[in-house]
């Protein structure tokens, strides 16, 4: 029996290895960022990618891939869309700006269990609007408040 437990925890630290890597080898999640904001946006990603790899003990390497895979892409997708939306400031539009919006809320729904089609209204937006505009220039600021504000947004239903 202890050869068998050690086979899936060796399964399970080598996904978290992979799952840390996609997030750190990957360098369009963070090109528009600087250094250290990139560096928070990374650290967010790095908690997300390590608890979704975690959340496969006991399971074989082939289902603990099915599982990890949806949740992996939403953590990239939700990072690309803070990326594009903080470090392009100056550069889009508030269409734009309310779609990258959307996008991290729907990626951040499918990363707490939450209904990956739910209705983004007036007020979620109204907070990321008021993010953008209170810490306009300060990427690095404006990151950390945006993981707050969706933690937050997320753990407030109980979810998470």
């Amino acid at each position: 029996m202890a050869p068998e437990l050690e086979l899936h925890t060796d399964g399970l630290e080598n996904r978290v290895k992979q799952a840390v890597e996609s997030i750190l080898e990957n360098e369009t999640l963070t090109s528009d960022l600087e250094d250290q904001s990139a560096k928070v946006l990374l650290d967010w990603g790095i908690d997300w990618a390590r608890t979704i790899a975690l959340d496969t003990a006991g399971l074989d390497d082939m289902v603990a891939g099915d599982t990890m895979s949806q949740r992996l892409r939403a953590v990239r997708r939700l990072m690309r869309a803070v990326n594009k939306w903080v470090g392009t400031q100056q550069g889009i539009d508030a269409e734009k700006s309310a779609s990258l919006i959307s996008r991290m809320l729907e990626q951040a729904a499918i990363l707490y269990g939450q209904d990956e089609a739910m209705t983004i209204d007036a007020v979620q937006m109204d907070v990321f609007f008021g993010l953008r505009q209170k810490l306009a220039g300060n990427q690095l600021e404006m990151v950390a408040a945006v993981r707050r504000t969706i933690e937050a947004q997320f753990s407030e239903g109980g979810e998470g």
